[in-house]
């Protein structure tokens, strides 16, 4: 506590960071002083303390003193600090993103959902903005500044839309998820970068499908727009919204089925079942 001023029998002590008064009555020796609620009072006034009073302590002490002990006569308010902005997410990172399987103890792998899709307006998260605090009062009637919560930051990539005040942010279209370092984009095109099998199972999007491998036997890639393939087509089931493009060629027997809503373009076709609409 810091001496502010030393009156007569009455002493005014401030805290440093201005938020307690108090009061140290000093007994003078073969003088006794009669003491009022206003000498108090006037006391803290000239001290500049206006804020915070507790008025029932500063009468009690009037009318019944304690000596040399320090008595709170004036409190002021301590700032809150703001609550710093949240985010949840509704889908995973990378990173953290693995297949989820129905059946405990059993893979299949045709169906492995190795890729992270959402849907047109799916909710990606929500944000919780930071608030900007309480500010607080000192004795003398100053404001204390309160320190703001922190902004949660941006998560807002490529093909996603804030809504409802930049409070929820939603995907603008079909795609496949890439969460990297908090950030979401929302990729219209799923680019493969290994063949489709059993590292990939299945594949069904909505969008342009890129497959820089091959198609293996007994898998299928449904798509709702353009398919291009790098490698061979095995005996699989495709069926394309759009064109399909084959690098190489179709090398089937007659078990599977490939449709195509477009134009087929390949090398060479052995033993394919194949519709072109």
């Amino acid at each position: 506590m810091e001496q502010v001023e030393n009156l007569p029998v009455i002493e005014v002590l401030v805290s440093e960071d201005g938020i307690t008064g108090s009061i140290k009555l000093v007994k003078q020796a073969e003088e006794t002083v009669e003491l009022t609620k206003e000498m108090l009072l006037g006391a803290l006034e000239a001290n500049r303390i206006i804020f915070g009073l507790k008025d029932e302590t500063i009468e009690k002490l009037a009318s019944r003193p304690i000596y040399n002990i320090k008595i709170e006569v004036a409190k002021g308010l301590a700032p809150v600090p703001g609550q710093d902005g949240t985010i949840e997410f509704f889908v995973k990172n990378d990173m953290d993103y693995k297949p989820e399987f129905e059946t405990e103890g059993i893979v299949d792998y045709k169906n492995l959902d190795y890729f992270q899709f959402v849907k047109k307006d799916q909710v990606l998260c929500t944000i919780t903005k930071e608030t900007p605090g309480i500010e607080g009062r000192n004795i003398f009637g100053g404001v204390i500044p309160a320190k703001p919560g922190k902004a949660p930051g941006c998560p807002t990539g490529k093909n996603t839309v804030m809504t409802e005040n930049d409070t929820v942010l939603i995907a603008a279209c079909d795609g496949v998820v890439r969460f990297v370092r908090g950030i979401i984009d929302i990729n219209d095109l799923l680019k493969i970068s290994t063949s489709v099998g059993q590292h990939t199972g299945n594949i069904n999007f909505t969008g342009d499908v890129t497959i820089e491998g091959d198609v293996c036997n007994s898998f299928s890639v449904k798509s709702g727009g353009n398919i291009i393939v790098k490698g061979v087509v095995e005996d699989s089931t495709i069926e394309a919204g759009g064109n399909l493009h084959i690098s190489k060629g179709i090398n089937g027997t007659l078990k599977n089925t490939i449709t195509v809503k477009g134009d087929l373009k390949c090398h060479y076709i052995e033993n394919a079942i194949i519709h072109v609409q």
